[in-house]
C-alpha cells in the first residue's frame, strides 16, 4: 500500500476548510503576517485568501516559497494571490522566490495590476527554468 504524508495533511486540510465556517474570524489586529517554505498546494493558498479576506488592519504579507516550487507554480501562485479579495486597501504581498540566484521580490497592489502582471511576464521569461 503507497503511502503519501504531504498528500494525507493536504486532504485532512482541505477537509478542515470545507467543515468549518470562517464568518465568525475576525484579525482586527493584524498588521503583519511571514509564511516560510510555502509551497502551491490548495490548502495554503486558501489559508493566506482567508487572513487577506479577515484582516483589514493587514499592511505586509511576505512569503518564502520552498526551493522547490516550480517557475510555472511561481506564476500561478502570484496571479492567483493578486485576485484574492482583501478586507485591508493597504495590504501589500512580498513574494520571494528562492530558486533565483538574486531574490526577486514582486509587490502585488490592487491598484497596481497591469505592472504587476508585466512583471510576472518578465520574471517568467527570464527565469532559467523556464520552458
Amino acid at each position: 500500500m503507497y503511502y503519501n504524508q504531504k498528500e494525507a495533511v493536504s486532504q485532512t486540510a482541505m477537509n478542515l476548510l470545507d467543515l468549518q465556517d470562517y464568518s465568525n474570524v475576525n484579525l482586527d489586529h493584524l498588521r503583519e503576517l511571514e509564511i516560510t517554505n510555502m509551497s502551491s498546494v490548495k490548502p495554503e493558498l486558501d489559508f493566506v485568501k482567508l487572513i487577506l479576506a479577515k484582516s483589514p488592519m493587514l499592511q505586509k504579507v511576505g512569503i518564502v516559497l520552498d526551493n522547490q516550487v516550480a517557475v510555472a507554480s511561481e506564476v500561478k501562485m502570484l496571479r492567483d494571490l493578486l485576485q484574492f479579495q482583501r478586507a485591508s486597501t493597504k495590504a501589500e504581498i512580498a513574494l520571494y522566490v528562492a530558486h533565483y540566484l538574486l531574490k526577486k521580490m514582486v509587490i502585488a497592489h490592487k491598484t497596481t495590476s497591469s505592472r504587476f502582471r508585466s512583471e510576472l511576464l518578465k520574471l517568467d521569461r527570464a527565469s532559467p527554468n523556464a520552458k
